[in-house]
């Protein structure tokens, strides 16, 4: 069993295991999770694993069509 204090991270990659594959990289069910775990990495105080993420989807949620850009950019700041 994972430590506490990253059960969630585990939760995040076992959601990422059954959306990518199939989906690609840029699919917002993907995206989705990625941004989760970016706002729990910080939330964690692990800033610099969140910052190297947020940096890797950023230009994919940016590709993105209303609404989920929206709604990503609001998950992955913490306030989904």
């Amino acid at each position: 069993m994972p430590r506490q204090t990253d059960r969630h991270l585990w939760r995040d990659d076992e959601a990422l295991s059954v959306r990518s594959p199939p989906h690609p990289a840029g699919d917002p069910r993907v995206l989705e999770v990625q941004a989760v775990r970016a706002a729990t990495l910080r939330a964690l105080g692990r800033r610099d694993e969140a910052s190297l993420l947020r940096q890797a989807i950023d230009p994919l949620i940016d590709k993105l069509a209303a609404p989920y850009q929206g709604s990503l950019r609001r998950e992955i700041s913490g306030r989904g």
